[in-house]
């Protein structure tokens, strides 16, 4: 039996834009002309300038919680050997808390605050497998995985909010689940040792 439990934190800051927008306006009518000699003639962008850095991601935070039990052995006697059994049964949580984006504007230059709902994911996942020596040349291979998904969030990739204080949006969470189940078999068949079909 494994239990595992893990949180993890991080945060960035970057500079996105480093001008207002405005500047390209100013850029077409010539109010800025980069074609001169700037070493005459230097540039002053300050008017459009954006504080830097102006992005910053989190701090989100992230839990996984898993659980894996695993279970393997001899079950009976066959006429080529022992059938082995080989089981294994796995919940995996994973969940991360509301995030939050800001970033500036670039053409108000004010920030500019995005909501990242939380969001949660369950796995399930079961899995078999049998090694049936028939015969001392012969062996047969089946397995069998089932995985189960369990996935609870709104359903967004985000909502614009005046502040990290809110106003919010009213959220409607839902929960969407879906599986898949795999098959295996196969026939092992070594006439000789050292050589298989």
């Amino acid at each position: 039996l494994d239990l595992n439990w893990s949180r993890s934190v991080y945060a960035t800051v970057a500079t996105g834009a480093a001008l207002r927008s405005t500047v390209r306006a100013a850029l077409a009518s010539g109010a800025l002309n980069p074609l001169r000699d700037t070493n005459v003639y230097p540039i002053d962008y300050s008017a459009y300038a954006l504080p830097t850095p102006n992005r910053f991601n989190g701090p989100n935070e992230t839990l996984l919680k898993d659980a894996t039990l695993r279970m393997s052995g001899p079950v009976m006697s066959l006429p080529g050997g022992q059938l082995m059994l080989s089981a294994l049964a796995e919940r995996r949580d994973e969940s991360s808390e509301d995030a939050y984006l800001q970033n500036i504007n670039a053409n108000t230059g004010l920030p500019r605050f995005t909501l990242f709902p939380t969001r949660s994911q369950r796995i399930d996942s079961l899995y078999l497998e049998a090694r049936a020596p028939l015969l001392r040349q012969l062996e047969l291979q089946a397995s069998v995985r089932r995985d189960a998904y369990r996935l609870t969030s709104d359903g967004s990739s985000g909502y614009v909010i005046p502040s990290p204080e809110g106003p919010f949006p009213d959220l409607t969470y839902t929960t969407s689940k879906k599986g898949a189940t795999d098959f295996t078999v196969a026939l092992r068949y070594a006439p000789v040792e050292d050589v298989a079909f």
